[in-house]
């Protein structure tokens, strides 16, 4: 069975709830990434940004002239994070994104602290490999 583990990557970007909205955007295109975990001074999951969440954001500041406001992360991110375990089946995350309908699941320890995340791009890695023919012997990524 091919686990949450196997598929995470690890070599995580994050923001702090204090990181301005314009830092944070930059921070994701930099990264090429569409979200971003945010979490407190220990490590530990907060919440979540997603890239549209944080263009609109920084949208609605410079159609209003707010460029120069200290809109916040903490100010937009998403508290109520579906998150995920390890140990967890693969499949199972994989169901929990299909019916909720996020495109991002973080990978927590036991007490909280954020060690990965598990994208839609690592599902559709593993999908076309298999219809390739291909059986790939799943690792984590960094």
């Amino acid at each position: 069975m091919t686990t949450v583990e196997q598929l995470m990557k690890t070599n995580l970007v994050t923001a702090h709830a204090q990181t301005s909205v314009r830092d944070a955007v930059q921070t994701m295109a930099e990264a090429e990434i569409r979200h971003l975990p945010v979490v407190n001074e220990g490590g530990k999951l907060i919440g979540m940004v997603s890239q549209r969440d944080a263009m609109s954001a920084f949208n609605v500041m410079r159609a209003t002239g707010g460029e120069r406001t200290t809109t916040r992360v903490g100010d937009i991110m998403t508290t109520s994070v579906i998150r995920v375990t390890r140990k967890m089946a693969a499949h199972q995350a994989a169901a929990m994104m299909i019916e909720t309908k996020i495109g991002a699941l973080p990978v927590v320890a036991n007490d909280g602290q954020l060690v990965g995340i598990v994208t839609e791009t690592d599902f559709l890695e593993v999908a076309r490999e298999a219809l390739l023919g291909m059986s790939p012997v799943p690792r984590a990524r960094a």
